[in-house]
C-alpha cells in the first residue's frame, strides 16, 4: 500500500492468541491449552446461563456482533503509554464438550439468548 505521495505505507502488525480472562484481556498466549474457558458449566446447571451473561459482560461493549454457531465478537481499542493504538478484536466461542464412541468431542454450542437475558 502506498499513501498519496507514493511513499509506502507500513501494514499494522497483526498478533493473535487466546485471552484468558481470568488474568489480562490484552496477554496473548499461543494455545488455547495455556488458557481456563471462562464458563466450565454443564447445560443442566441453574447457574450456566448466569456465567454466560457475565462472559459477555467481560467483552468490550459487549458482543457486537453474532458470527458462526457459539461464537461472538467485540472490539476494543487500547492506548499504550507512548501514545500508540492497538486495535483488538475478541470472539468468544462457545463449544459443549462430550464423550462420543470416539473419545471425547467438542461441538460448537448456541446459548439460548432469552436466558442470558433473563439473568441480566
Amino acid at each position: 500500500m502506498y499513501d498519496d505521495e507514493g511513499s509506502p505505507i507500513e501494514e499494522p502488525e497483526q498478533i493473535t492468541g487466546w485471552v484468558d480472562w481470568g488474568w489480562n484481556s490484552r496477554l496473548l498466549h499461543e494455545s488455547r491449552n495455556y488458557v481456563r474457558p471462562y464458563v466450565t458449566l454443564s447445560e443442566d446447571d441453574p447457574d450456566l446461563y448466569g456465567e454466560i451473561r457475565d462472559a459477555f459482560n467481560l467483552l468490550p461493549g459487549g458482543p457486537t456482533s453474532e458470527g458462526s454457531r457459539g461464537t461472538y465478537y467485540a472490539a476494543d481499542t487500547y492506548s499504550t503509554i507512548d501514545g500508540d493504538n492497538c486495535d483488538f478484536s475478541y470472539a468468544l466461542h462457545f463449544t459443549c464438550k462430550y464423550l462420543g464412541p470416539k473419545g471425547w468431542v467438542e461441538e460448537p454450542w448456541e446459548p439460548d439468548m432469552s436466558k442470558v437475558a433473563a439473568n441480566a
